[in-house]
């Protein structure tokens, strides 16, 4: 085998590899899972962020 085929070969190989390596794509996914968890997260926030500091300044209010 000459040289420039066992070059070509083990390109194929490690290309070959790193097309079946999930571990990159498994992190993305993660990734967003954070991402969409803390978009909703946020969401929840801003849509009861007021009526939440009302409850808290009229139990604070009543307190002697």
């Amino acid at each position: 085998m000459s040289l420039l085929n066992k070059t070509r070969h083990g390109i194929a190989a490690h290309l070959q590899a790193f097309w079946h390596d999930e571990q990159g794509a498994t992190a993305v996914e993660y990734g967003l899972f954070v991402a969409a968890i803390a978009a909703v997260i946020v969401a929840i926030v801003v849509a009861l962020g007021e009526k939440i500091n009302t409850a808290f300044t009229n139990v604070n209010s009543k307190l002697p």
